[in-house]
């Protein structure tokens, strides 16, 4: 069996529409490639603007809509401790292991 790689994208308060295209863009480059089930895409949400937040759920959910069965997650942290920094620290002791 082939590892599991992980693509990790730590967002803040950012155009959701840009960064959902964005990693739609690189999820459907890697399945281009005939390895994307050693894939995994996570999503990491520090957003402290309701609005952006609510528009970054909506777009993952239109994501998973139209790449169904994609492994693509996304996560928002209420407390943005550390910044972006501190978003891939916290995903390396959840979930680093994985991989």
């Amino acid at each position: 069996m082939i590892p599991a790689t992980v693509v990790v994208m730590p967002i803040y308060n950012e155009d959701p529409q840009g960064v959902f295209a964005g990693i739609r863009a690189v999820w459907e480059s890697v399945q281009e490639t005939g390895r994307g089930d050693a894939f995994d895409f996570y999503l990491l949400s520090d957003t402290t603007n309701p609005e952006v937040w609510l528009a970054e759920e909506l777009a993952w959910a239109k994501l998973q809509d139209q790449v169904d069965g994609a492994r693509i997650y996304y996560r928002h942290r209420p407390r943005n401790a550390s910044r972006k920094s501190g978003n891939l620290a916290d995903f390396c002791r959840r979930w680093g292991s994985r991989y």
